[in-house]
């Protein structure tokens, strides 16, 4: 007896078909997406955002790591009862977006770690704040890192802050192009607020137009 088989090649043919549509579909995705992405990157990516004294992201990066080790040496956890973590907003931008626009690394994160939430408040955030900048530039006893690859002489940094009347240590982050300031207690912001507009106008980007 013999065995129809014209159903197995209807469907055959129409399995081969809608796998064809989809071979299509994706390379017409895949050329869309590399087109707008290099649209994008011509247009509107930013590379890089080089602040008031000349310090770029990398710049930025290195002075949130150079005041992380500081204060963790500085800061006795167990007498003082907290800890302090630095960092920027690159950590806390989801990988999908840091892929369309690297963060330029303009925030800083304050966060304390506690073990009683109530010994820590805004306070304590806006004390460092005000703290006197001199304190904080005083700490580069050899060439500070503004860019990559790019140091300057202690002294030139000391006259480029002065050049700009920084005085706090909110001035100071400013100088190096931070643009905001944020801190948490355990995960939980306790305080988040604009820095001060120091030499802003000498704010420049690279890439994008």
């Amino acid at each position: 007896m013999q065995q129809n088989t014209a159903p197995y090649v209807v469907t055959t043919f129409s399995k081969l078909k809608v796998m064809k549509s989809i071979k299509s579909f994706v390379v017409i995705f895949l050329v869309t997406v590399f087109f707008l992405s290099g649209f994008w990157s011509m247009c509107f990516r930013v590379d890089n955002e080089i602040g008031p004294i000349g310090a770029d992201k990398v710049g930025r990066q290195v002075l949130l790591q150079s005041l992380d080790h500081y204060f963790d040496h500085a800061v006795d956890s167990v007498q003082a009862g907290y800890s302090i973590d630095i960092e920027s907003e690159f950590n806390r931008t989801p990988f999908l977006i840091r892929l369309a626009q690297e963060p330029m690394r303009t925030t800083f994160l304050l966060s304390y770690r506690v073990k009683e939430t109530s010994m820590i408040d805004s306070m304590f955030a806006e004390r460092l704040l005000n703290a006197n900048a001199a304190d904080f530039i005083d700490l580069f006893q050899g060439p500070a890192t503004i860019q990559d690859e790019i140091e300057i002489p202690a002294d030139s940094l000391r006259g480029r802050m002065a050049k700009l009347n920084v005085v706090t240590f909110a001035d100071f982050l400013s100088a190096f192009g931070f643009r905001h300031f944020a801190a948490n207690v355990n995960g939980k912001p306790i305080i988040a607020r604009e820095l001060p507009e120091i030499g802003r106008a000498n704010i420049k980007w690279v890439g994008g137009n």
